[in-house]
């Protein structure tokens, strides 16, 4: 058994160190002890509670009970990888503040300001003290993460610990996760940042506010499009994320969010699939070939399943996985074939008036059957066929005459031979 939680470092804002930003969030690993000259991130590692990690995953058994069965970076059937270890971290995620200037509805900000301990926005003395730690300690660190349950943007001295991260490890990356309401030359201009990921819900303020409450759209898009205007030498590279809603899912406003991304110089335009409330009723995990894709700027991330795929494999697939999309009334979770840290889907769909074509036609099949699997893929794109040669002779009989009852059998040459069989 495998868990990311002995590769990546996931920081509060207090300090805590915590299993990761999913389930793991209730489980505490330590602290950075910013009044401790002696503190280091070497005996947090080396601690009780991730002792206990070790010895459950090596004997094939979740660390955590009652938590580790809910979390998808838990991977059974794999041998553990600790990176920890050999000293190296692939990821460390931070959370610089709980401080958000927005009101989303599906948001745990508000809960955790009540809930949990101070500080709710870290010191850059404890920010220093680990950077320093895991330095004299001879840890490499792959990538930063700026992201947590508050706005990142929101600490006073954001730049002060992109510049110490900098300093400490200057060829280690640097990523921001942002709501983007801000003005970037005053938040941003000095801040040596590798990567801007923006959460931008829709390009009309009419249809963006409902969820992002208290934003403004074009403050956003201003925000994405001074990034690019930096020397190439401080630009980073401005990715824009566009959750789909029930409320910001129409053609017209994803086909002109695809037109501002080109427009604004964004190196990706990123569509997410998710099965939170106000989810988009339009597009769903079985119908992606349907999203009216125009440009070579747009990938699409399933949330969560491309990631626990990813993580777990189709022979690894948590067992409480399908049970959960059975409740969304999706008879199993879609089989997909991925891999890397942020997995995503980057289909090529054809244009949505090309669709008839030959060529599209089979492209789209292609990106059906690794969503959903071939069985499933074939179900929807042909129920006739599907009926004619299942192996099972009650659906070769049921079948036709549930399709004829909601007029999905046609008169055809499949149907026609079946009609023979």
């Amino acid at each position: 058994m495998d868990c990311e939680v002995l590769r990546t470092l996931y920081v509060k804002a207090n300090g805590q160190i915590r299993c990761n930003d999913d389930v793991g969030e209730r489980v505490v690993l330590g602290a950075v002890d910013d009044g401790n000259s002696d503190w280091s991130i070497a005996d947090v590692l080396a601690n009780e509670p991730y002792a206990k990690i070790r010895k459950a995953l090596a004997d094939d058994r979740p660390p955590w009970d009652g938590v580790c069965e809910q979390c998808p970076f838990l991977a059974r059937g794999s041998a553990p990888r600790d990176l920890l270890v050999e000293r190296r971290i692939s990821m460390l995620h931070l959370e610089p503040t709980l401080a958000c200037n927005l009101r989303c509805p599906c948001c745990s900000n508000q809960a955790q300001l009540r809930e949990r301990p101070q500080p709710h926005t870290m010191p850059v003395g404890m920010w220093d003290q680990l950077l320093r730690s895991l330095r004299d300690g001879n840890y490499e660190l792959d990538v930063i993460r700026y992201e947590g349950q508050g706005e990142p943007l929101m600490h006073p001295q954001f730049s002060e610990f992109v510049q110490l991260a900098r300093k400490h490890f200057p060829a280690t990356r640097q990523r921001l996760t942002t709501n983007g309401n801000f003005d970037y030359a005053s938040k941003l201009a000095g801040a040596p940042l590798d990567d801007v990921l923006v959460s931008c819900d829709g390009v009309w303020q009419a249809s963006y506010e409902q969820y992002r409450v208290g934003g403004e759209v074009e403050r956003v898009i201003q925000f994405m499009r001074d990034g690019r205007k930096l020397t190439p030498e401080r630009r980073p590279t401005i990715r824009w994320k566009y959750i789909l809603f029930e409320f910001n899912d129409s053609t017209e406003e994803l086909v002109e969010a695809q037109r501002v991304a080109r427009d604004i110089g964004a190196a990706q335009l990123l569509f997410i699939v998710t099965g939170t409330k106000y989810r988009s009723q339009k597009y769903a995990h079985e119908n992606l070939d349907t999203l009216p894709i125009e440009s070579d700027l747009v990938a699409v991330h399933l949330h969560p399943v491309v990631d626990l795929v990813a993580r777990h494999g189709e022979d690894q697939r948590p067992p409480w996985l399908d049970a959960m999309w059975r409740k969304r009334g999706w008879p199993r979770a879609p089989r997909l074939d991925t891999t890397g840290h942020e997995p995503e889907l980057k289909p090529r769909l054809a244009r949505a008036n090309d669709r008839t074509s030959p060529r599209a036609r089979g492209h789209n099949a292609t990106l059906l059957k690794r969503l959903c699997g071939k069985k499933l893929a074939k179900l929807i794109r042909d129920p006739v066929a599907f009926c004619r040669d299942s192996r099972h002779s009650l659906v070769r009989s049921l079948g036709p005459v549930l399709l004829r009852r909601v007029g999905l059998w046609r008169t055809s040459e499949s149907a026609n031979r079946s009609r023979r069989r």
